[in-house]
């Protein structure tokens, strides 16, 4: 049974179900896993991968236009120490970040450090919004390409790469 609640232009569903059966045993053979001739093995927790930014590495440039048509790059961010965010306004955890970094902003920004949010919103107008409402105080990148959050290797979002004073990767995430 299926049961739609809608309320504004808010909706929720309940569904109902019965006779469900859990932790059903699967038969020997289901899952089976051979390895390569070849194959190495690798430890993803522990080994350093090149899929990611490296700490003590050189910050990938960016030049873009941030939401007021102004040209932003990553030498204008040199001799500041540098948070660069990758996020969209429908990421529930980058939303969740946004009044710690408010924080930190207004706390460390006398000292020489900034923001830069790198958005992957479906539209510029949603993150402008969204942006003023918010009242997020940095600015805001519109990657309607990909091509700065491709730079910084963003695999999940958010991404957060901190920069130093003279441009290298002090921290991923």
């Amino acid at each position: 049974m299926e049961r739609v609640t809608v309320i504004g232009d808010k909706y929720t569903t309940t569904e109902t179900h019965s006779n469900i059966k859990t932790n059903l045993a699967f038969p020997t053979g289901t899952f089976k896993f051979h390895v390569p001739p070849g194959a190495t093995l690798r430890n993803a927790l522990t080994e350093e991968r090149d899929d990611t930014l490296q700490k003590g590495e050189k910050a990938p440039y960016f030049h873009a236009q941030d939401l007021h048509y102004k040209n932003t790059n990553l030498k204008q961010y040199k001799g500041k120490v540098l948070l660069v965010d990758l996020w969209a306004t429908w990421c529930l955890p980058c939303r969740y970040e946004m009044p710690y970094f408010k924080l930190l902003y207004q706390k460390y920004k006398s000292q020489g450090f900034e923001i830069v949010g790198i958005s992957q919103d479906d539209s510029r107008a949603k993150l402008k919004k969204f942006v003023a409402q918010q009242k997020i105080p940095w600015r805001q990148i519109y990657d309607s390409n990909f091509a700065i959050s491709l730079a910084y290797k963003a695999q999940a979002l958010p991404t957060n790469v901190l920069i130093d004073r003279s441009g290298k990767i002090i921290a991923v995430n």
